[in-house]
Formats: C-alpha cells, structure tokens, sequence
C-alpha cells in the first residue's frame, strides 16, 4: 500500500510558494525576467531589420536583472529554500526537504501553519515520530484535518494514529479518507485494524478480509487469525 500512496501526489507540499512567503520585489524580477527572455527571442527573429535593437537591450535587462535575482538571494532566501524543499519533497528526499523546511520556519516563523502538513509527513517519513505526533495535534486543534483534507495527510495521521494505538481517532480520520478505486483501500485496512482492535471483530473481518485476500500483508493474517480465535472462543 505504501506504492500507492507514494504514486498518487496530494497538495501537502504544493509547487507554488506560499504568497505570503513571496517578497513583492522578487514577483517583479521574475516578471521581468520572463518579459526580457522573450524580447531575447523576438529579437533574434528580427535581426538585421528594423527591430533589431531589441536583442541588446533585452539581453543588457535580462542580465541585469539576473544579477539582482543572484544578489537578492538571500532577501529571498525563505522563496528558494522552499523550492528546494519541494524539489526534495517530490522526490521522496524528505530529510532534505524537512531541512530545508525548518530553515523556513526560523527565518519566518508566521509561516510554521503553513507549512505544518509538509513538516508533519517529513518528520513522519525520517522517523522522527515523537515530533510528527505534536504536529499531528496542533494539525488536529487547527481544525486542519477533515473532510477536505489531503488524502496523503490524512493516511500520514493514520498511520502516526496507528502507533500512538488512538484508535478511537483512527476510526474517526479513516471516516475521511474517500471510499474510491484509489483510497478506499486505505480506508478499510485502517478501519478494519481499528476495530479490531476496539474488539468489534465481526465488522473489522468485514473490511480486513479482501484487503488480505489482495495484498497478503501478515498483519492483516494476524489480526483475521486472532479474530477468527476469538469468535470460536
């Protein structure tokens, strides 16, 4: 299950920064970056004609603003440093990107809710669960996880839910995850493990048995062998 989750991308970290994190100045270097890049291109299409004093001067701005962008790096540090975190996170280099993403909060620490369902699946996914887990609460006081919530997040919750053995909650988050061709699966394992565990064994086989049956997992035989006991008993 976890091909799948890795397969279908969520917005937890999206591609595009943040507006607030985005300097008013640097929106107007890029703009004119993109305006000189394509003077660049008009100009070499008229070369020799009437226009084609376009070239040198679009080249002359596209440099110069290219040396503003380099020198202005560090003003606008927080906007590269979440590219690159994105850049990691989409590449399942989630302690680069959790680096990266840390950086940002120091420097800009109105930004940490923003960016706390990206921090959450990081320190998740390097192990470090105890950090995940108190993301996972300020997430959860928030109100930051429910219906519309990134499927990815969510089965993020569920499992750190799964650990903390709050099966309570699990069975309350796994309520939100869609019932589809894509999650539905994901819904009935940890509802099913949930169960289970609660001692509602009759309908934890209900979900766990063609989850079992498709992924052959040996927990879900555990859980349907104990279950299985139990009835007899």
């Amino acid at each position: 299950m976890e091909s799948l989750q890795e397969k279908n991308h969520n917005p937890v970290l999206p591609a595009k920064p943040p507006d607030e994190l985005i300097p008013e100045g640097y929106r107007k270097k890029v703009l004119v970056m993109w305006f000189s890049f394509f003077g660049v291109l008009f100009g070499i299409a008229n070369m020799g004609g009437a226009l084609g004093f376009v070239l040198p001067v679009s080249l002359i701005i596209l440099a110069a603003d290219l040396i503003l962008i380099v020198f202005g790096r560090v003003k606008d540090r927080p906007v590269w440093l979440y590219k690159e975190a994105y850049e990691g996170f989409s590449r399942r280099r989630y302690d680069k990107a959790l680096k990266k993403l840390e950086e940002i909060v120091r420097l800009r620490p109105d930004m940490e809710g923003r960016l706390l369902p990206a921090l959450m699946v990081c320190r998740s996914r390097t192990r470090d669960i105890e950090k995940a887990q108190a993301d996972m609460q300020k997430l959860f006081s928030g109100g930051m996880i429910g219906s519309d919530t990134s499927p990815l997040l969510l089965i993020e919750a569920l499992c750190l839910l799964r650990i903390a053995k709050d099966w309570s909650r699990v069975i309350e988050v796994a309520g939100y995850i869609p019932q589809d061709r894509l999650y539905g699966d994901y819904y009935k394992y940890y509802m099913g493990i949930a169960l289970a565990e609660t001692a509602d064994t009759e309908k934890a086989a209900e979900y766990l048995e063609s989850i079992e049956e498709k992924y052959r997992f040996p927990d879900l035989k555990a859980y349907l062998d104990r279950d299985s006991t139990d009835q007899r008993m």
